[in-house]
């Protein structure tokens, strides 16, 4: 989770899945969209866990799992996947 505030307009993570969790399918989608959104910032480690937080769900057919399913077996075959965005140090 991340310890800067976000951005004007964002709640943070801890936030967006407290107004979720009552909801199993809403939970999968809030953590694919965290994840998402760490992966674009370049935090591989915070993504990965919540597309891992995601698939934990195992609702096939749903395209918050499908997808985390998908991009987490790639970052677990290569760790500095996908190429285009640079690894935080």
């Amino acid at each position: 989770m991340s310890s800067r505030s976000p951005p004007s307009g964002e709640i943070s993570d801890e936030e967006l899945t407290q107004l979720a969790k009552n909801s199993r399918p809403d939970q999968l989608s809030t953590f694919a969209s965290i994840a998402w959104r760490r992966l674009g910032e370049g935090d591989r480690a915070k993504a990965r866990a919540y597309f891992q937080k995601a698939t934990a769900f195992t609702m096939f057919g749903f395209s918050g799992y499908d997808f985390s399913r998908a991009i987490l077996k790639r970052m677990e075959k290569d760790p500095t996947w996908p190429p285009w965005i640079p690894v935080k140090k």
